[in-house]
């Protein structure tokens, strides 16, 4: 038996033929859709289109993790962005994406400067209090191997913001005895536990840590 498929029928059934995108193309509409969601505000919703552009890709490149970093900023989560910067470098980003994602961190960091208590009713601190910062130490700063055989000694200064929530982020050695004891320093920093955040009007508040660690002999 013959069948004759009529294909006014098919259109009425709303079967319509959709034009088939290469991947380039397909990334080019997603970009698209993630800008229009932004530009509404739907932050969310961008940052799920943009992982569908990743997706698609195969892998992020610079367009995409531009536009990440700034759905990031716009949601607040400025932690996200320092993470996203080391990928970032890492692809073949045109100059004019090099200067708008260093604008956007320029602008970024501005913010959260302007956000810091300097003058805090409470200062943020450790929790649990000095007892449990020198325990906290006492358990995880070590004095490297190699530091000790070349009989590299000194101190770490560092500074890092506190936000809100006790969170820590935006961490700077800014002076330093030797790299060795630099890298050492930020792998423990990076390993404090939330701390009790600052208090202003009885409310919590960002406020900037600046403290050191001194590596001595014996």
């Amino acid at each position: 038996m013959t069948y004759i498929i009529n294909i006014s029928v098919i259109i009425l059934l709303g079967f319509v033929w959709q034009p088939v995108y290469g991947q380039s193309e397909a990334i080019d509409q997603l970009m698209i859709t993630a800008e229009k969601h932004f530009e509404k505000g739907a932050y969310q919703n961008a940052l799920s289109v943009l992982d569908q552009a990743i997706e698609v890709n195969g892998e992020p490149n610079a367009k995409i993790l531009l536009w990440q970093a700034k759905t990031y900023i716009a949601l607040g989560q400025n932690e996200k962005v320092d993470k996203l910067l080391i990928t970032f470098y890492k692809y073949q980003a045109s100059d004019s994406q090099k200067l708008e994602m260093d604008k956007l961190v320029k602008e970024m960091l501005s913010a959260e400067q302007d956000d810091i208590e300097e003058n805090p009713d409470e200062y943020a601190e450790f929790q649990g209090g000095s007892k449990a910062y020198f325990k906290f130490l006492k358990r995880n700063l070590k004095h490297p191997d190699k530091a000790k055989q070349k009989e590299i000694f000194g101190n770490v200064k560092f500074s890092f913001i506190v936000d809100e929530k006790g969170k820590i982020y935006d961490i700077n050695i800014f002076e330093s005895a030797h790299p060795i004891l630099s890298a050492e320093a930020l792998r423990v920093i990076k390993l404090f536990p939330n701390y009790k955040p600052a208090i202003k009007d009885g409310k919590a508040v960002k406020s900037k840590i600046i403290m050191g660690f001194t590596f001595r002999p014996g």
